[in-house]
């Protein structure tokens, strides 16, 4: 276990945290169900998961195109919770339930994978490996 992590950057470790925090938020989204109508899209857990599990498989294969698809599906959940949750948001700012929704889950999902996603962004400019 020691070999896997003994030539890893801090942004390896910043890419371990934006996918905790993705996983983080879907696991709320799941449970509060807080989005338009009190659903939360299975496409944007899809999209979650599939981005945690290509910078999974960017620790085993070394090709350079993973981190911008983590970025990428990450980025693709932040605007799917975004556009269903703008919604949401509009209840809660003109003081009607119209849409139904979780104003507190909303914004915690934005932050959430907010962060993840300008930590993904950021690794992307940077090696996860030490050469």
């Amino acid at each position: 276990m020691k070999k896997i992590f003994e030539n890893r950057t801090v942004w390896f470790y910043a890419e371990v945290v934006a996918a905790v925090l993705v996983l983080v938020a879907m696991v709320i989204g799941i449970t509060t169900k807080g989005l338009v109508k009190n659903t939360f899209s299975t496409g944007i857990v899809i999209a979650a998961l599939i981005g945690i599990a290509i910078e999974v498989v960017y620790q085993f294969v070394n090709w350079e195109v993973l981190p911008l698809l983590v970025t990428a599906m990450y980025a693709l959940a932040f605007g799917m919770i975004a556009n269903q949750g703008s919604y949401v948001i509009s209840d809660h700012i003109n003081g009607v339930n119209f849409l139904g929704g979780n104003y507190g889950m909303v914004l915690q999902c934005l932050v959430l994978v907010g962060i993840a996603l300008v930590l993904s962004i950021l690794a992307l400019f940077h090696d996860q490996k030490k050469a």
